[in-house]
């Protein structure tokens, strides 16, 4: 196929999605250590000047074509403020979630959009960010935050220290 952004009626491939998710990091790159180096999960860390923090997750290897898996994978962060809540926010790529190449499957592989097919399907690339949730550091500053990766996925989590009252 071409390598292209985007197909006919400018509608972005689910690579242009990934590209716009890459875009939310922050200046600044965090170090991050991998407990199992071949492991086919990996993070991307980053954070802003104010302390607000996102992170890129993946899972994908090129051998798992067709193969399923589903798997829970645990981020271990120190040095945050300790006894801090703080605030996530997940933006998943996958093959229910901002993937236009999923719906328009779903959708019977139409080889012609109607005007209303194409806004439907540009509509499916806008970020949506549907799991939000908390966690809590302890007294030294550290945290742990499980999420699922499914074979094929990407996440994007903006994290932020929730305000203090």
């Amino acid at each position: 196929g071409k390598r292209e952004l985007t197909i006919a009626g400018n509608i972005p491939k689910p690579v242009q999605t990934g590209f716009e998710m890459l875009a939310q990091l922050k200046e600044k790159r965090i170090q991050v250590l991998r407990q199992k180096k071949d492991s086919r999960f990996g993070v991307l860390a980053t954070k802003s000047g104010n302390g607000e923090m996102a992170l890129i997750a993946y899972n994908y290897n090129e051998t798992d074509i067709g193969v399923e898996n589903k798997e829970k994978v645990t981020l271990q962060f120190t040095g945050l403020e300790p006894n801090s809540t703080y605030h996530v926010k997940q933006t998943k790529l996958d093959q229910n979630n901002n993937n236009t190449y999923s719906a328009w499957e779903k959708a019977g592989s139409p080889k012609f959009l109607s005007k209303a097919e194409i806004a439907k399907l540009k509509g499916v690339t806008y970020l949506d960010s549907r799991l939000k949730e908390d966690f809590v550091t302890d007294n030294k500053g550290n945290a742990k935050v499980e999420i699922d990766m499914a074979t094929h996925t990407m996440q994007l989590l903006d994290i932020e220290k929730s305000p203090s009252f």
